[in-house]
């Protein structure tokens, strides 16, 4: 069905990000056509093992005035990378992409927070182990399952067996198998760390880790609308970590604005003009 609508693909790749642009014939109903590319990109999802981590891509219609209309800093406290992006992603970025005309807040710069198992590559080969051993044994000590049903007189209710770590040492001390009648937990073979997924970009503000986030519109939003929304939300930010700032770095809506402003002096003065003259 896309074929009656799509011109042709360009893709562009590059480590960690792939962008892909769709070129609509002549006519095409952009609603109806997002629509069905969605459908597509859903798809294709659904056959990518979960296990390579790829985040869900995101479909926007191209507009050449969708650059952002104001980019946030964050930065300071001492922070590194995977812990600022960890707070702009959990704290920041959903207060931004809740403005009315806000497509995306998107996250550049920093590494996203991410659990690392490294292997002992010398102490998992004396214990006859693999790193496909480790990994499973990661993934069943952090299951959360539903084991049954518990039905009472007066209600029943779905039961969970959570075995999901609360702790990042807690990882560790899942069982890989027994040795020599001994068990082998994950710490003896490897060493489990609270890090980051490997660095694609390098944000600094003043020579300090730093992440930012690229406030996008959707077509027809209000970019002066938004920009003040933007502000007011970065300045009633409460319980910010110690040291941590949160400043608007890129302000697209001071050229709107001086357009605007513009436009109504000129407007202005074409009505005394008029007024004069008649």
């Amino acid at each position: 069905a896309t074929q009656r609508y799509v011109e042709h693909v360009v893709s562009t790749s590059r480590s960690g990000l792939s962008i892909i642009y769709v070129w609509l014939k002549w006519g095409t109903d952009l609603n109806s056509a997002q629509t069905l590319v969605q459908q597509q990109v859903a798809f294709a999802m659904a056959a990518i093992p979960k296990s390579l981590g790829v985040l869900p891509p995101f479909v926007l219609q191209y507009d050449p005035s969708n650059a952002p209309v104001v980019q946030v800093a964050v930065a300071g406290g001492g922070l590194s990378g995977p812990q600022l992006y960890d707070y702009a992603f959990n704290n920041i970025e959903p207060l931004l992409e809740g403005i009315p005309g806000v497509a995306s807040a998107s996250l550049n710069g920093g590494r996203q927070r991410q659990i690392n198992i490294v292997v002992d590559p010398l102490k998992a080969a004396a214990r006859r182990l693999t790193s496909k051993d480790i990994a499973e044994a990661v993934r069943n000590a952090n299951a959360l399952l539903p084991p049954g049903e518990f039905i009472g007189k007066q209600f029943d209710a779905n039961v969970y067996t959570n075995a999901v770590a609360t702790r990042v040492a807690a990882i560790g001390d899942a069982v890989v198998r027994q040795h020599d009648g001994r068990p082998v937990l994950i710490r003896d073979v490897a060493r489990v760390e609270d890090g980051g997924a490997p660095s694609t970009q390098s944000v600094s503000v003043n020579g300090k880790n730093a992440v930012y986030l690229n406030v996008l519109r959707v077509p027809g939003g209000n970019t002066i609308e938004i920009v003040d929304r933007v502000k007011e939300i970065v300045k009633d930010l409460k319980n910010l970590p110690p040291g941590v700032k949160v400043t608007p770095i890129f302000d697209q809506s001071t050229f709107v604005r001086a357009s605007y402003f513009g436009l109504r002096k000129e407007i202005a003065q074409a009505l005394c003009l008029i007024a004069l003259i008649i």
